[in-house]
């Protein structure tokens, strides 16, 4: 745990930080695959840890609400809302929008449907690649 204290990562230091560590990366003092290795495992135990004490982080929070806290943040307790719906025409759509898109995805130019005479455009697709860290 001392390792992260010693980034002495805050608010106003977290521009900082990442533009050192960018820096250190594209002259070569780093390996940008340690970099990458090290923030998925970061991400994986703020995970792990987070999903085991959301109770007490919300309990402890509540008392800090939009008061300072550390490194320049404040607590502010948020919720979502989330919904299941039971609709069988909401179902239907739903469907039919995948089949469209599935369509459009196998179109390379426009094509006028025969029809009604509505012209179709094709899907743009965009490629992003990425790492992914296997076990």
């Amino acid at each position: 745990m001392n390792d992260l204290t010693k980034l002495n990562l805050t608010a106003e230091t977290l521009p900082i930080v990442a533009n050192e560590l960018v820096r250190k990366v594209k002259d070569g003092e780093i390996n940008p695959l340690d970099v990458s290795i090290q923030f998925k495992i970061m991400s994986d135990l703020q995970e792990l840890v987070k999903k085991q004490i959301t109770d007490e982080i919300l309990t402890e929070a509540e008392k800090w609400d939009k008061q300072p806290f550390k490194y320049g943040y404040y607590p502010k307790v948020s919720h979502t809302t989330s919904y299941t719906f039971k609709d069988s025409r909401l179902d239907e759509l739903k469907y039919a929008i995948k089949k469209r898109e599935a369509m459009l995805k196998t179109l390379t130019e426009p094509v006028v449907d025969p029809q009604t005479g509505e012209e179709i455009q094709p899907a743009i697709a965009k490629i992003t690649q990425f790492v992914k860290w296997e076990k």
